[in-house]
């Protein structure tokens, strides 16, 4: 790590100069994800550079801070790519519906980062935007009252007996039975 930080310090301190936000809204973040993630591993990467060798010794939670970014770039990267190559055109769409959801939620998660740093707009309206942006795409994936998280399920091959939860079954039933 240390050699391939010193051979690629430069660069790395260049991508991470801001002069504007990579998103300016909600609407760009969904098309944005790659970008965040790249960005903020990259800001991150500068950072263990910038400390050289120490770094292990006195902020090891940078370095793993990371090796997080880094592994959660690569699994929506391999993520996309297995959606984009699903073999129908409904599965793609669950898939992708998935991969979305994967990393807004990882940019939800490390908003704090984004905003500080001047990634993207440090607003209280962005923040809620982006909630409801998730909540959306949590609709989209359960389509049709929890029959597509069901079919997810089916397709991920959990038995059936792991999913006895009375709300995986009938979400409509169990919110009106809640009322009661």
């Amino acid at each position: 790590l240390a050699e391939r930080s010193q051979n690629s310090a430069k660069p790395m301190v260049d991508e991470v100069s801001l002069s504007s936000p990579l998103v300016s809204n909600v609407d760009s973040i969904q098309g944005s994800l790659n970008c965040l993630m790249s960005w903020k591993e990259a800001m991150l990467m500068a950072q263990v550079v910038k400390l050289g060798p120490k770094c292990f010794d006195a902020n090891l939670d940078l370095v793993l801070q990371l090796a997080a970014a880094y592994i959660e770039k690569r699994i929506l990267e391999i993520f996309q790519a297995r959606a984009a190559n699903a073999p129908s055109i409904p599965i793609r769409n669950a898939l992708l519906s998935l991969v979305h959801l994967y990393g807004l939620g990882i940019i939800e998660k490390d908003m704090g980062i984004y905003m500080s740093h001047g990634a993207m707009p440090a607003t209280p309206v962005m923040q809620e935007q982006l909630r409801v942006l998730i909540n959306e795409k949590c609709v989209e994936i359960g389509n049709g009252h929890g029959k597509g998280l069901l079919k997810l399920c089916e397709g991920f091959g959990i038995p059936e007996q792991f999913i006895t939860a009375p709300i995986a079954h009938d979400w409509t039933k169990m919110k009106t039975a809640s009322k009661l």
